[in-house]
């Protein structure tokens, strides 16, 4: 932002109250500047976007997270009538739709300028949160790893909140 207001400030806004006319230096200088600046703010903006996303894709995974665990908890060794069943399968889907987020939210990251973005493509690289909550969805939906789906959860909590302050 501060680099934007430079290039208003100091080039674009002095070369307009120097330019006559289109054709003039004064004015390509300014339309160059103004582009620049526009430019970065489309950028900051862009990051803006990926950070509200992210914030509230750790919200909804952090309550579905809260709920799973309860789910485990209760039917570790109880057996799973037609309710819990029903309860199992809105679970899994959730977690699968948040890991279908998760992975477009990925994409943006990966393709986005890789200055301004470096460290939080290499953990999204190193680490997979959206494979993470993938399995975890097919954990939850099964019958023996439904333990495993809680720790899969948490790991890519964990990967989002540093990808969030990143």
């Amino acid at each position: 932002a501060k680099a934007a207001e430079g290039l208003l400030a100091g080039t674009a806004l002095p070369a307009l109250g120097r330019a006559p006319e289109e054709g003039d230096p004064a004015a390509k200088q300014a339309d160059a500047a103004l582009a620049e600046a526009e430019k970065q703010l489309g950028s900051l903006l862009a990051d803006g976007d990926l950070t509200r996303l992210l914030a509230a894709l750790i919200i909804r995974e952090q309550g579905l997270s809260e709920e799973s665990k309860g789910f485990v908890r209760l039917y570790l060794t109880k057996a799973i009538d037609a309710a819990a069943r029903a309860l199992q399968g809105n679970l899994a889907t959730r977690q699968r739709d948040l890991a279908d987020q998760m992975a477009e939210l990925e994409r943006r990251i990966l393709s986005g300028p890789a200055k301004a973005l470096a460290p939080a493509q290499k953990l999204v690289r190193e680490q997979g949160p959206a494979e993470r909550l993938k399995q975890a969805s097919v954990d939850l939906a099964g019958t023996t790893k439904r333990p495993q789906a809680i720790k899969d959860q948490q790991t890519a909590l964990t990967t989002m909140q540093q990808l969030l302050d990143l």
